[in-house]
């Protein structure tokens, strides 16, 4: 008989039965919503739609990329969403927080933003 095995079948042997009461309702059928403060509203479905989203146009980018994205693009045939949000992740990496904002022309006060 392994070790601890008696306790196992005692705790078994004593739990309460764990077969789930359900409630009556007036109807006769069990609702999750019933209780003693009355009928719940029920749950809304969620909504799929997202509202719609501006495109990307070249006047957003940073100028090194706007002339080179857009042509990008028209050579893979994808939207400019895909080579834009690529290069600034390549541009951030490459940067990182080796480049800082002094906000304040005569005070050492020093932003690194995070791109």
């Amino acid at each position: 008989m392994p070790i601890g095995s008696d306790r196992i079948g005692r705790l078994r042997d004593s739990s309460p039965s764990r077969e789930a009461k359900v409630p009556e309702s007036n109807s006769g059928e069990w609702s999750p919503f019933g209780g003693p403060e009355g009928e719940l509203p029920r749950p809304e479905k969620i909504r799929n739609e997202l509202p719609p989203v501006p495109a990307l146009t070249p006047e957003l980018l940073p100028r090194p990329f706007f002339h080179w994205l857009p042509d990008t693009t028209e050579r893979i045939g994808c939207p400019l969403e895909y080579p834009a949000i690529t290069a600034l992740i390549g541009v951030a990496t490459v940067v990182g927080r080796k480049v800082a904002i002094r906000p304040k022309r005569r005070d050492d006060w020093t932003v690194t933003p995070n791109l």
